[in-house]
């Protein structure tokens, strides 16, 4: 069992480091996708408030 944790986490460091290495290399593109992630969470929070006030 402790194998397929450590296995796991071994597969998980290296998309976590391509994905730095994304917003690393592409800073347009790294502003691009963080707008996106506000607007989204911004639509999300507007929808959930929505809900609440119903």
């Amino acid at each position: 069992m402790g194998t397929a944790i450590h296995g796991a986490t071994i597969r998980r460091i290296p998309a976590v480091n391509d994905l730095i290495n994304v917003f690393h290399d592409d800073r347009s593109g790294f502003y691009i996708v963080f707008n996106d992630f506000v607007i989204v969470s911004e639509h999300l929070l507007n929808h959930i408030h929505e809900i609440i006030m119903e």
